[in-house]
């Protein structure tokens, strides 16, 4: 029987995001002697954010769309742990986590993904619900889905991903009622104009009701 070898080095990998999952599936295939390496992530499989919006519509499944991050790691030998980061302490080399001891590190990357401010606009924290995390909506979504009394949805932002989400919305749900909200006077405003009006077009298609120039003032 081949001895380990000592470690090293400690890699801390903080979040499953599609980064860390490329870093994980590489090291599995072609280990690196002495190196450690933990995954810290919120939960035990990551969410494709490409496939989100075909799930949306219906064209896949939950499984589809997910990483099975338990399996990942075990394939190539490495720790995971499910929790959530509280800190980052770079001078000790550590990472605070909730209800857990910290995690040292020698070398540490981080792709926990962006959170949206919910207390920017009242009363959203507690009647929307926010795309990001995007683990987290792909798994709610399955309630509006189910929901019989969500029949007028309301999305905020007027951006690419808002477009994709209206499109995706209107397209599994044809007999609800959707409106697109944004501040800007026309959709993908960061994009040459010719794309907004096209969506806007699609979305019309749809049924769907644009109000732009509007700003959420806040949500009761």
């Amino acid at each position: 029987m081949t001895p380990l070898a000592p470690i090293t080095h400690d890699l801390v990998l903080a979040g499953g995001g599609h980064a860390h999952v490329e870093v994980l599936r590489a090291l599995a295939m072609k280990p690196v002697k002495g190196l450690r390496v933990t995954l810290i992530s919120r939960s035990r499989t990551a969410i494709y954010s490409g496939m989100v919006p075909g799930y949306v519509a219906g064209q896949y499944s939950l499984s589809d769309i997910s990483v099975n991050l338990d399996r990942l790691c075990v394939l190539g030998g490495h720790r995971l742990i499910i929790g959530e980061i509280e800190g980052l302490d770079p001078v000790a080399g550590t990472f605070q986590l909730a209800g857990r001891p910290d995690i040292a590190f020698d070398t540490a990357a981080i792709n926990v993904g962006s959170t949206p401010d919910l207390d920017a606009i009242p009363g959203a924290r507690e009647h929307a619900t926010p795309v990001k995390p995007i683990e987290g909506f792909a798994r709610r979504f399955a309630l509006v889905e189910q929901s019989s009394t969500a029949q007028s949805i309301a999305i905020v932002g007027g951006g690419a991903g808002g477009v994709e989400l209206a499109l995706a919305l209107s397209a599994r749900f044809p007999e609800r009622q959707f409106h697109l909200i944004d501040r800007h006077a026309h959709l993908l405003d960061r994009l040459p104009s010719g794309a907004g009006t096209w969506a806007a077009q699609r979305l019309v298609e749809r049924g769907v009701t644009l109000r732009l120039e509007q700003d959420v003032s806040g949500i009761e």
